[in-house]
Order: structure tokens, then sequence, then C-alpha cells
């Protein structure tokens, strides 16, 4: 003669949200004859997420493409033949209300030091200043890299290299930050990542005559 029933759920292992955001219980219900019946409700329990996973930058955006001759504050040329160059593409895989549509991209060099350094032998920089990241209105999980310093000819400078860390909220401090990430008071860092970037050469350099000891041309 019970009017209500009660009767606690408990989880048997740790809740993921990204592995199964949704359970749905359907109850039966035993007379004492043994005859079953079936509640028509369906229970459904939603896994609230929360800010636990960092940003990834997808593999199409590690390596780009760009001629010597853009000009600074220029995109990269759309005729690369790598798919989205110069678009940092970013995934984060907890949802809208735990994480933020804003990332921030910190720019580091291998020696995490803000100074150019130069290999001669190889012919390659590792810099955090010769580029800049610009919003993509259209798309907020991505970023556009803009030439930020006249690059070299190409005999100087063949190949850029730079490490980045994307975290996914803007600055607390300033305001009007996103307010999810300053309620959570977590923000979630990825593991270093090393963009490349080549460096396209173009028709500049004018033909050089190599001459013989008696003046005849040897080579050119």
């Amino acid at each position: 003669n019970q009017d209500y029933i009660f009767t606690w759920i408990h989880a048997a292992k740790d809740l993921d949200r990204e592995e199964q955001a949704e359970y749905k219980f359907f109850i039966k219900f035993e007379r004492p004859d043994g005859t079953m019946e079936e509640a028509d409700d369906v229970f459904t329990y939603t896994v609230k997420d929360v800010n636990d996973n960092a940003p990834y930058v997808s593999d199409s955006s590690l390596n780009h493409i760009i001629r010597e001759d853009t000009s600074v504050g220029g995109d990269f040329p759309a005729d690369s033949p790598l798919p989205h160059n110069g678009i940092i593409m970013i995934t984060d895989v907890d949802d809208k209300n735990s994480a933020s549509n804003n990332f921030e991209i910190k720019i580091e060099d291998k020696t995490r030091q803000t100074l150019h350094k130069w290999d001669g032998s190889t012919k390659q920089y590792t810099s955090n200043e010769i580029f800049r990241f610009e919003e993509v209105k259209e798309a907020p999980f991505m970023k556009k890299m803009v030439l930020n310093e006249k690059l070299t000819d190409i005999e100087n400078i063949k190949s850029i290299s730079f490490d980045a860390v994307v975290t996914d909220c803007a600055d607390l401090s300033i305001p009007g930050a996103n307010k999810v990430c300053s309620d959570k008071g977590k923000i979630m860092k990825s593991e270093p990542i090393t963009f490349n970037v080549k460096v396209s050469d173009v028709n500049t350099a004018i033909p050089i005559i190599y001459v013989q000891e008696d003046g005849l041309p040897k080579s050119m």
C-alpha cells in the first residue's frame, strides 16, 4: 500500500561526458502475483560537463607555406597546396557550457625565450615574433596567422619553426572575458605544439656568370 517508492542511483565508475553524455533508464514494476508492468516514463540522466580537456590543434594546421615576398600584415597565399594554409584549426571536446570559444595561443620559442634564434647551417629560424594570430570571425575555433615582419631572402631563411601552447579561455583579467571560464576558474593548457612554416622562393635573384682566368664564361 505504499504511495511512493524511493531509490538512489549511484555511479559504478567515474563519469566522463565525452565518453557518454546521457543515460536512459526504463523502469519495470513486478506485482506480488508475478506480473510485470513497464512505466511509460523514461528517466534520463544528463552528465554535466566540466572543463577538463585541453584544446588541441589539428594535424593539418601544423605545416604551412608562405612566399618570401608576402607583405607585412598579409595573409598566407591561398594557392598553397596545403589545405587551410595559414589557418590554425582548434578543437575542444568540452561543450560550450564548460569551455570557451575564446582561445589564446601563447607563442614560445624552443628555449622559452622571446628572441630570434637562427641556425645558419640549416637556414632555419625559431621565432615567436615573425607571426601574429588574428581572429577568424566566422569560425571561433580557428585562428589566422599573419606575417608580422618582413622576411629576408630565401638564401638567408628557408623555414621557420616555433612552439605554441593553446589555452581555452581568454585572459580572465580582461573585462568581459568569458564568464563561464571565470566561474569555473579553470583554464586547460595544451602540450607544446610545433608549427613549421616553409618559406617559398620567388624569382628575384639575377643570374651570375662565372668566368675563367682567360675571361671566357665558365658557368651561370
